[in-house]
């Protein structure tokens, strides 16, 4: 057990403080010394390149805070942290690494600004072909303006006559369509043939049921008879039929199917009108076209 009475002595602490403080002095003036060398060597380099310059501004930086530190006992940052666990032969290391780091970037730099100024030789040809090209485009444009300009014209003309010939196209159409329609009537027409030497012109009488038509063969002269009864109407056709010449002229019975049944009766008074009167007789389709 200690004697109370005896005093602590404080001495050996202080040593042990005193000798961690000189060496971290003398730890920082190496790392100093060996930055002032690297930021003479690198003033040295050509300062073309952006990494470079950013260099320089953190070794500014740094020169900055040490003298801070030399001037004040303050705390050091944490960023020096790192740089104070290195070695010296580390820190050499990369000081070598940033160096070749900047030679290749300025490699980089001459072999970027010779292919730009390789681009700029080839945009200029460019732009003097595409001059040259403009040109021949305009010259060419004036040698093809007349043939343009007539094949222009030629294209109108040919457009009126092409509308031209739609338009005889559509007449002729036309045409057609009534030729087409006049062959259908004149299918529809009956067709009257006569066997053997015609002494007598015959008059043709249509014999509809209760009416009649009637007119000479080839005349223009139709008579319709149709006002009244089938006794009227029969009457008013043989007083109609009176008129006529029978050494000249002789009566084609033509019946419809509604007159068949009365055929006797019709010839009866026809036979009536004369001696001797020749009567020709025939029934036609209901489709067919007399007159």
């Amino acid at each position: 057990m200690k004697d109370p009475g005896t005093p602590i002595s404080l001495f050996s602490f202080q040593a042990i403080i005193t000798s961690l403080t000189g060496i971290m002095i003398f730890v920082i003036l190496v790392i100093s010394f060996q930055m002032i060398e690297t930021v003479q060597q690198a003033s040295q380099a050509p300062k073309t390149s952006p990494e470079y310059e950013a260099l320089n501004r953190r070794l500014a930086e740094l020169q900055a805070k040490l003298q801070q530190l030399n001037q004040q006992d303050a705390p050091i940052p944490d960023e020096w942290l790192e740089i104070l666990e290195l070695s010296p032969t580390e820190i050499i290391a990369m000081k070598e690494q940033e160096r070749d780091r900047l030679a290749f970037l300025q490699r980089k730099e001459r072999d970027l600004q010779k292919l730009l100024e390789n681009a700029q030789d080839r945009l200029k040809a460019s732009q003097a072909r595409l001059e040259e090209l403009e040109q021949e485009i305009v010259q060419l444009g004036k040698v093809l303006d007349e043939p343009v300009r007539k094949c222009q014209d030629e294209e109108a003309e040919l457009e009126k006559k092409l509308a031209k010939l739609m338009k005889e196209i559509e007449m002729l159409k036309e045409e057609e369509r009534n030729l087409v329609n006049a062959i259908a009537e004149k299918r529809k027409k009956l067709h009257f043939a006569f066997v053997g030497e015609r002494t007598h012109t015959p008059i043709l009488v249509e014999c509809k049921g209760d009416s009649f038509r009637a007119g000479v063969y080839l005349s223009s002269d139709i008579r319709d008879f149709h006002g009244g009864s089938f006794g009227g109407n029969l009457d008013d056709l043989c007083k109609w039929l009176k008129g006529f010449d029978f050494s000249r002229y002789y009566p084609v019975l033509l019946y419809r199917e509604a007159a068949i049944r009365r055929s006797h009766e019709i010839e009866e008074k026809i036979h009536s009108l004369g001696n001797g009167i020749r009567i020709g007789r025939d029934p036609i389709p209901k489709d067919a076209h007399v007159f």
